[in-house]
């Protein structure tokens, strides 16, 4: 629409802190190895003030689309505002006598509209007419005048371009009409919230009275105004008093990068930023969702949209313009918008098609029988949080509603990206709209490949002016863009994103506010789920509280609330302990803020009683409660609270030792802890005089490798078609199904840990997407079978067990419980006895070869280990070094090999420690080597020791995934060591990093564990427990080794006719330290040393 200001549009928009949209016409161009795409979904020639679309930006879409000339008719604009195109194309900046299409159209909106070139200003006006039921209807009126008459008196007032004028006006048609006076006047209006308390209204106003553009005026009710200062009481412009009054006798001189609007948004230090739009950015948002949205869902008839935004937040503009479209507005009052079956009731009486919420506020609705009755909107529009995948497909699922996703910062016109729920399965924030352009980018603002995560800045169109009076602010944000013409910007949004190759961006979250637990990643998401399938439970939030997650619990309607133990079972049942929330508080309604958005900041403290914990009943207990409280910060804490679960961490967990060897002369590792995490579990121990216990005390690991004798061979396997893969979701999991599915044709079931085969796809597309694995099509080949298998039966019923077992003919079983600190006895279900049912499984119908990943470490003692390990060997029981998951692996190791000599072809996988891809670097999450080189960056120091014997054998997870799938399918019967080839000494990484400006200072390991001990304590109170996580491993880490080397002869013989060639490890170590330098794991230099690139 060229650069016609939004004065013309008699509106504008306002912003949006997060955005989306459903389905995606646009088109992605790839360039230069990166990804660049442009939004523009027809030939409309946009004057780009910041981003001129040339040959030589590199940066913009189809180039001939943008050059083609403007087709006027196709575009649907009236032959009044093809003569106002006509004379914008000389550059951005210059005035033009624009038509003020705002007012005049308007002010002749009484007349009955029959010709199909009038505008939608012009067909919009507002009846004042309270509709009874807590709306008011907006419809064609008499608004025109009232906008004349507002407009009339701004014009006295000295309202023009690069003025400011606030809006402080309850929920009423002549909150509408003031906005739209304000933009005819060529004046940016200012959303003042009714409901902000009295200090921080005047404290925005003195913010805008120090920026660069002046307040020209005031517009409230007489009731409101006493709430303004007296020192503005000059500028007020009272509608009570208002009368019919004269229509503005000038027209301003308006320019498309003129101010349309400032919206407050809030700031990282505490204030709120007033973010400034212009008139340009506005007009192109409309023409977007005008041409993709409303003309698509109208086909020429009226509409019904229903506004439920606060107007104090741009996203009024979603139902702003649909009214500006010629469509009837619905303004919903307060009470109204907040009462999710008044809504849908209302919904349904006035046959409302069009409604733009959040997804919170849209799972209510959906609750509440939104979709359910015999009218529901057409047309939804998610927007302002991320959508869930249950909300997702809910509905696409519904034929006859076209849904949409959108996303956008305040800072880049309320709308920067889109994508229709049809287009997508899952979650995606799209494509940019029109002439808006997204690239996602490293720390260094270089592109990222497809699948590598980056973060998200925005170019184009949507880009804002900045923040006002906060040029320091701005310049942070707004940041030059290096691929545009000069004096192009673009807008860093602190978003992770990633594309993929289809050309749409997936939202990950923020990058620099994650929610995370003792070095744990935190999908609050997938917590809130996993308690909204208790049946007592309506709605659920989580949120961490002094390193406690904490569970928000509403009640399902006529049902008891349910006791935390309950909860935490139920829980526990269905995600990792680490999610598993300690605490519960009961509300009768989950928070939501002004734009609908779950409150988080509103999620109160638990009280001291929430985690349903019994008090201490002895001396013992008080004592040991007492060193409990102390170590978590905590003024209490009951017998039954888990240490961990509450916070605590191995830094912790070492001053709740050190209290228990001064208090009660006992001496007890880590793991004792581990083993008995609560008061009332440790004072049994010392009751019982149990000093210290190992991983697996009072275990005979020689005697539990005891294979049912049930389990024998059946009829021998025929050529495998379909494998069941176990341990799908993990990090090497992940990349053994892709290669499945790269160099195989076989089907795949994949046995993951969910409450239903849809979660567990859900589970399988999240790891792929995590591992930027997602980038060729897997639903037609991959089948989600939900299951435990720490259960009987896989966790399976038996009709389903023996179903799949008649599926299957091979089984690649890599699944594990992963934890180098629990104990055996914790680890054994999962681990062992799982492994048995995969045994079971395979002997149950037809024949089936079992391919088993274990691990290097059973083949190594503490001591006396031979120079050379080869395939056969096994360390003796008794010589393993104390690790519950080592132990575990051990046993389930041997059960494979039982089956093995009862003739059960089998074969045994042991890889060593596994590296990230070779190529893009990507690693697992909470990886115990990666952590304890992030201590060392941190430091800024490392062992002396370590720089002169250490080495570092890794072996890059693609390479891993490549031989299991090889040697699965074309051999069995044999142990194959997949280790590194060639161990680079740990000085090559130290070099690494020097190169990436991160030196590391020797010295003396003592010293550097010292300065580890206090990073642990500073970082951890933080939030970042990566250095706690690198204490609890750094003595197996930096301790010498016996030095071995794995034999793998078997591996290199069956590989011999066909060899994988391992790559090579300098270079996928710096693969790896890359990609966590991207991913901010690995902190990036503030500054560059000099001479260095």
């Amino acid at each position: 629409m060229g650069n016609r200001p939004c004065s013309q549009l008699a509106g504008t928009e306002s912003a949006r802190p997060f955005r989306r949209s459903h389905r995606s016409s646009t088109t992605g161009v790839r360039r230069g190895g990166g990804h660049q795409h442009d939004g523009s979904s027809r030939r409309f020639p946009r004057w780009k003030r910041r981003q001129p679309h040339d040959a030589s930006s590199g940066v913009g879409g189809d180039e001939s689309r943008h050059r083609a000339g403007f087709d006027p008719d196709r575009a649907g604009l009236p032959g009044r505002r093809r003569t106002i195109i006509a004379t914008s194309g000389s550059g951005r900046g210059q005035r033009r006598r624009y038509a003020g299409l705002c007012g005049r159209r308007l002010r002749s909106g009484g007349e009955a509209s029959r010709s199909r070139g009038r505008t939608a200003a012009r067909r919009a006006s507002v009846r004042d007419r309270c509709t009874g039921r807590g709306a008011l209807r907006v419809a064609v009126g008499d608004l025109g005048s009232r906008i004349a008459a507002i407009a009339g008196v701004l014009e006295e007032f000295g309202a023009r371009p690069g003025q400011v004028v606030g809006v402080l006006l309850p929920r009423t048609a002549d909150a509408i009409a003031a906005v739209f006076a304000v933009l005819e006047r060529g004046a940016a209006y200012l959303p003042l919230d009714p409901g902000q308390p009295d200090a921080r209204l005047a404290a925005l106003l003195d913010g805008i009275e120090l920026g660069e553009l002046g307040l020209a005026a005031l517009i409230t009710t007489a009731t409101m105004s006493s709430r303004i200062p007296d020192r503005f009481s000059d500028r007020l412009v009272v509608l009570d008093h208002l009368g019919a009054g004269s229509s503005p006798k000038h027209t301003p001189l308006i320019r498309s990068d003129d101010p349309a609007w400032l919206v407050h948004t809030s700031g990282t230090t505490g204030t709120p930023k007033a973010v400034v739009i212009s008139h340009d950015s506005v007009v192109n948002l409309f023409h977007h969702h005008r041409t993709t949205m409303i003309e698509r869902a109208g086909r020429g008839r009226r509409m019904r949209a229903a506004l439920t935004a606060s107007l104090s937040f741009d996203t009024a503009w979603e139902g702003l313009f649909w009214l500006l479209a010629g469509h009837e507005l619905h303004l919903i009052d307060d009470d109204l918008r907040r009462d999710p079956e008044r809504l849908v009731q209302y919904i349904r009486r006035e046959r409302i098609d069009f409604l733009d919420i959040t997804p919170t506020f849209a799972r209510e609705l959906l609750n509440a029988g939104l979709l359910d009755g015999p009218h529901r909107p057409g047309i939804v529009a998610l927007g302002g949080e991320a959508a869930d995948p249950e909300l997702w497909r809910a509905l696409r699922a519904e034929p006859d509603v076209l849904a949409y996703n959108l996303y956008g910062p305040t800072e880049c016109t309320v709308d920067a990206t889109w994508c229709p729920l049809a287009d997508r399965p899952e979650p995606s924030i799209g494509t940019p709209v029109t002439n808006g352009r997204c690239h996602v980018l490293d720390r260094r603002m270089r592109r990222v490949p497809t699948g590598v995560v980056g973060e998200l800045y925005i170019g184009g169109a949507p880009v804002g002016l900045g923040y006002h009076g906060d040029r320091a602010s701005t310049a942070t944000r707004y940041v030059a863009d290096p691929f545009g013409a000069h004096g192009a910007r673009l807008y860093r949004t602190g978003d992770l994103v990633r594309w993929h190759p289809d050309g749409h961006l997936e939202y990950l979250g923020r990058g620099d506010d994650q929610m995370s637990l003792r070095g744990y990643r935190i999908e609050d998401a997938e917590v809130a789920a996993a308690l909204t399938t208790h049946p007592a439970v309506d709605a659920a939030a989580v949120r961490i509280h002094d390193e406690i997650l904490v569970g928000y619990v509403v009640a399902a309607s006529g049902a008891d609330r349910p006791e935390p133990a309950e909860l935490r079972v139920h829980a526990a049942e269905r995600l990792p302990d680490y999610m598993v929330p300690s605490a519960f508080v009961y509300l009768d309604r989950l928070p939501h803020n002004a734009n609908g958005k779950l409150d988080r900041a509103a999620l109160a403290p638990p009280p001291a009683s929430a985690t349903g914990s019994r008090p201490a009943r002895t001396e013992t207990e008080r004592t040991l409660a007492g060193l409990f409280a102390a170590a978590l910060d905590r003024a209490e804490v009951g017998i039954d609270d888990d240490f961990f679960a509450l916070g605590g961490h191995s830094l912790r967990a070492a001053r709740v030792l050190t209290g228990i060897r001064e208090n009660f002369g006992v001496r007890w590792d880590l793991r004792a802890l581990f083993d008995s995490p609560t008061v009332a579990g440790l004072a049994e121990r010392l009751a019982t005089g149990t000093e210290s216990e190992s991983s697996r005390a009072g275990i005979d690991l020689e005697s539990e490798v005891l294979l049912d004798e049930a389990i024998r061979p059946v009829a021998a396997p025929g050529r495998p078609r379909t494998v069941l893969l176990t341990g799908a979701t993990g990090f090497l999991g992940s990349f053994l199904l892709d290669e499945l599915l790269r160099s195989t044709e076989l089907s795949i079931h994949c046995l993951v840990r969910a409450d239903n085969d849809a979660a567990a796809l859900d589970r399988i597309r999240a790891a792929r997407r995590e591992y930027g694995l997602d980038t060729i099509e897997f639903d037609s080949r991959v089948t989600a079978v939900a299951g435990d298998l720490a259960q009987p039966r896989l966790g399976l019923p038996a009709e389903r067990f023996l179903e799949l077992a008649d599926d299957v003919d091979v089984i690649l079983h890599n699944g594990a419980r992963v934890h180098h600190f629990e104990p055996y006895a914790r680890l054994r279900p999962a681990n062992v006895q799982g492994t048995e049912w995969i045994l079971r499984l395979a002997t149950t119908g037809i024949g089936k070869s079992v391919h088993f990943v274990s691990s290097a470490d059973t083949a190594y003692a503490v001591s006396d280990n031979p120079p050379i390990l080869r395939e056969d060997h096994r360390a003796p029981a008794n010589a393993l070094p104390p690790n519950g998951y080592i132990a575990s692996k051990w046993v389930s190791e041997g059960l494979v090999l039982a089956a093995g000599e009862r003739g059960i072809p089998v074969a045994v996988y042991r890889p060593g420690r596994i590296g990230g891809h070779s190529g893009t670097g990507v690693i697992g999450p909470d990886d115990a080597f990666w952590s304890l080189i992030r201590a060392m960056v941190l430091s800024g120091s490392v062992p002396a020791e370590m720089t002169e014997t250490a080495t570092i054998d890794l072996s890059p997870v693609d390479w891993v995934a490549a031989v299991v799938v090889r040697l699965m399918v074309e051999k069995s019967g044999r142990t194959y060591h997949l280790t590194g080839q060639n161990e680079i000494p740990f000085a090559g990484l130290i070099r690494l990093l020097d190169a990436e400006d991160i030196p590391l200072r020797p010295e003396p390991l003592s010293d550097w564990l010292a300065r580890l001990r206090e990073l642990a304590e500073i970082s951890g109170d933080r939030g970042d427990h990566a250095p706690a996580i690198a204490l609890a491993h750094a003595a197996h880490l930096t301790a010498p080794v016996d030095p071995v080397r794995y034999a793998r002869d078997n591996t290199m013989a069956a590989l011999a006719d066909a060899p994988i060639a391992q790559p090579d490890p300098r270079s996928a170590l710096a693969a790896t330290i890359s990609h966590l330098l991207r991913t901010g794991f690995l902190p990036v230099p503030a500054q560059p040393r000099r001479g260095r690139r």
